[in-house]
């Protein structure tokens, strides 16, 4: 009975017309809510911003990095030349690996070929070093007896001066000939001068005898004088003429010996430099094989504990050298080929480190200020700079080490909410589909 009233009562037209009619400042209060709340969230989305970002590894390093010495070879510690921390100048010795060869005896030869320098650019014996003996150089040791043979062999070959005696004595023939030329010339004159005289004689004879003031056997004896003047003179130029060729081929023995004594010289004098260039080469590649030296000036960090006769193995990393001055610091971004094309020089860049956690330290500010033109290992990389250096926007200074490995993001558009709203559609609407005419 009760349920049915209820039921009556609910169904009545009073209860209808409140439940269909709602009252007019409840919507007024409830479209002005919405709209509101609706331009609330437009000015919200007007004022906020929300950044598009790519995310990649980063580290952070001076720009003078350390330098990474590993060992060349597989061998023992023979000696370790600087301590752990120690400051050391460019091309200092830190270590000397086990060889064959001895370090001190390697270090005699590179001074003695230093000052060998002047010489074998001029030759000149004046500034001859005489060749180091006993060395012990291991595999070395044959290169250089192959250079001092040669370099003996040279001296030996000045010394004996066989080709410069030789062409002194062609000279001195040649001067004797000479001398004996000029007599020759003298007698041809003479005897010319005396065949003038023959003749004109003989001339005045045969007039002589056509008037027969001359018998004919004197006339005969005249011309047999003058036939003999002839033939001294002919036999003078002939002599002359055999002394010039003497001369003349002598002349040229001269220049065949200055020529062979020239290529012979020039030739052991290539053949030193050669032998000298590859010992040379030898005891660089020693010296890069077996000795750990420090290309820059700086601290020296050994990566392991190391002591002598301890074995390192090839291309381990023994050593690092800090620079002792610190240059500006940078950060080095592997920045993938996905979204590269977004990155640009002066976008902001946050990095976080492995080591400091960003919720506790909080993060450096970087700006992009180079990126390369071609990837390296499909990778392209971005070089950032640090305007606050270590210090992050929480204020708090990081201690720097080198190549701090971290995450860095790139803001490649710090964009409104708004905007990002409307782009989508901007886009849809920009690249619709034109219906076909």
């Amino acid at each position: 009975m009760g349920k049915e009233k209820i039921d009556i009562e609910l169904r009545s037209d009073e209860f209808q017309e409140i439940i269909q009619q709602w009252p007019r400042w409840m919507i007024r209060s409830g479209i002005v809510l919405v709209l509101g709340l609706l331009m609330l969230i437009l000015g919200g989305s007007y004022f906020f911003r929300y950044p598009d970002v790519i995310n990649a590894s980063i580290v952070v390093l001076s720009e003078n990095p350390p330098a990474y010495l590993a060992a060349r070879t597989t061998a023992r510690i023979d000696s370790l030349m600087a301590a752990d921390q120690q400051l050391v100048s460019k091309d200092q010795v830190i270590a000397i690996l086990e060889s064959t060869a001895s370090y001190n005896d390697a270090m005699k030869l590179k001074t003695l070929l230093l000052r060998m320098e002047p010489f074998m650019l001029t030759f000149d014996t004046l500034s001859a070093v005489t060749p180091e003996v006993g060395l012990q150089l291991g595999d070395i040791q044959q290169d250089y007896s192959s250079f001092v043979r040669l370099y003996n062999d040279y001296f030996s070959f000045l010394r004996l001066n066989l080709h410069p005696k030789k062409i002194k004595s062609l000279k001195n023939q040649i001067a004797m000939n000479q001398i004996y030329y000029d007599r020759l010339m003298a007698q041809k004159l003479d005897m010319e001068a005396d065949l003038r005289i023959g003749n004109n004689q003989f001339k005045r004879d045969s007039l002589l005898q056509v008037k027969a003031v001359l018998s004919d056997l004197d006339l005969e004896k005249s011309k047999g004088l003058l036939l003999q003047k002839k033939f001294n003179t002919n036999g003078a130029r002939t002599k002359l003429a055999e002394t010039q060729s003497s001369i003349i081929k002598l002349e040229q023995e001269v220049v065949d010996d200055e020529m062979a004594y020239a290529d012979l010289k020039k030739k052991a004098q290539n053949s030193l430099i050669e032998e000298m260039n590859v010992l040379k080469s030898r005891l660089t590649q020693w010296e890069q094989t077996f000795i750990i030296k420090s290309p820059i000036a700086g601290k020296v960090s050994f990566t392991n504990i190391y002591t002598k006769n301890q074995q390192v193995k090839k291309d381990e990393i023994v050593f690092a050298v800090i620079p002792e001055k610190q240059s500006q610091i940078i950060g080095r971004i592997s920045l993938p080929p996905k979204g590269a094309g977004k990155v640009a020089i002066g976008q902001r860049v946050n990095i976080r480190f492995e080591n400091f956690p960003y919720m506790e330290y909080g993060f450096l500010n970087g700006t992009v200020k180079n990126i390369s033109l071609m990837a390296n290992n499909e990778n392209y990389v971005v070089e950032v700079t640090l305007p606050q250096d270590m210090k992050t926007n929480y204020n708090i200074p990081l201690k720097f080490s080198q190549e701090m490995k971290g995450s860095a993001e790139i803001i490649t558009e710090d964009l409104r909410l708004i905007e990002r709203f409307f782009n989508p559609i901007k886009s849809l609407l920009k690249h619709r589909v034109q219906p076909s005419k």
